[in-house]
């Protein structure tokens, strides 16, 4: 396999575990899927919670099963066979997601110079690495990810239905981000995030918004509004 097809979906003809004995075609499992992973979206965008108090291992987990339970049986459990073309041995999986947990609770309560956006891509690209489930990793991935910026009263993007189709080019371009995240450069996966409407929370919410007041001390509330700055002068080239 290429690597193209590596960080893509599994194809439909591996349907173990799939519930539905009506679904039969890639597109109704495509319209399936879609409909349970709304739900999910649905219950999770409606409200803002600071990711200190639900970014758990628990939590990546059972956001995997509310988006696919009603389709698949996998849903929400860790890949356990033998080592796949993408994503690491399954021995190692619940350890390097325990890591990206602790990570991310690090750069909440610790200096960082990552914004939230630059954090939710990091989060973005190394559950796709890691690759904890049977299948439906990357749009775990990008779900968890916008979250975690929705959260922090950032503006999710609004990734296009396409990205999920293997010829378009819009994916060859989401995949070509991923593989330069993979050799250490966030910065294609960054410009897609904020290329389909992705966005961090103004300075002045930083600095007025009781979620922040609530959960970060004064110096954190002054690092990341400079984080911010640094971020949006870099995007003008100055």
């Amino acid at each position: 396999m290429g690597l193209d097809v590596q960080w893509g979906a599994i194809p439909i003809d591996d349907s173990s575990g799939l519930k539905q004995a009506w679904i039969k075609t890639r597109d109704q499992l495509n319209n399936a899927e879609m409909r349970n992973i709304f739900k999910a979206e649905t219950k999770h965008f409606s409200r803002r919670s600071a990711p200190t108090r639900w970014f758990t291992e628990y939590f990546v987990r059972n956001l995997h099963t509310q988006m696919f339970k009603e389709v698949w049986e996998w849903a929400g459990i860790y890949y356990q066979g033998p080592l796949r073309n993408i994503g690491i041995k399954s021995t190692h999986i619940p350890i390097q997601v325990k890591q990206l947990c602790d990570d991310v609770h690090f750069w909440l309560t610790n200096k960082t110079e990552l914004t939230f956006l630059e954090q939710s891509a990091h989060i973005h690209f190394r559950l796709a690495k890691i690759h904890p489930f049977h299948n439906g990793n990357g749009r775990h991935a990008r779900l968890i990810a916008d979250l975690y910026l929705h959260s922090l009263l950032g503006q999710r993007p609004l990734w296009p239905e396409i990205i999920l189709t293997s010829t378009s080019n819009l994916r060859t371009e989401y995949i070509q981000s991923l593989k330069t995240a993979d050799q250490g450069d966030l910065s294609q996966l960054v410009a897609l995030i904020v290329k389909y409407g992705g966005k961090n929370p103004t300075q002045a919410e930083v600095l007025n918004h009781s979620l922040f007041k609530q959960n970060f001390s004064t110096s954190k509330l002054e690092e990341t509004v400079q984080n911010l700055l640094n971020f949006d002068l870099e995007k003008m080239g100055c």
